[in-house]
C-alpha cells in the first residue's frame, strides 16, 4: 500500500552541508499543525554547499509531498494479532 501526504515546511536551518526543515500539515486533521523536522543532505544532491545554501535560504517555504510504501514485515497467525488481556488490581 502506498500513501501519499502533503505538507509544507519552512528551511529553519543551513549549514551548506544539511538543511533542518520543519514541516507542517496542510490537509485534513493535521492542517496547520508542527509534524516533524526533516533534514536535506548535501550529499543527496549535485550541488556544491555554496549552491545548496542559496537553493535552501533559511525561512524559504516548501511543498513537500512524503510518500509511504506499507509492507507486512511477515504474516503473523490471527491468534497473535489479539489484544493481550491484563488484569489490573486496584489497591488503596
Amino acid at each position: 500500500m502506498r500513501v501519499r501526504k502533503r505538507v509544507e515546511g519552512a528551511v529553519v536551518y543551513n549549514n551548506g552541508w544539511f538543511a533542518a526543515v520543519e514541516t507542517r500539515g496542510v490537509e485534513g486533521c493535521e492542517e496547520g499543525l508542527f509534524l516533524d523536522t526533516i533534514q536535506l543532505h548535501l550529499e543527496d544532491t549535485s550541488d556544491t554547499p555554496e549552491q545548496f545554501l542559496e537553493r535552501f535560504p533559511v525561512g524559504m517555504w516548501l511543498n513537500i509531498v512524503f510518500t509511504t510504501a506499507t509492507t507486512p514485515i511477515s504474516r503473523l497467525p490471527r491468534a497473535a494479532l489479539n489484544p493481550i488481556k491484563l488484569r489490573i488490581i486496584h489497591s488503596e
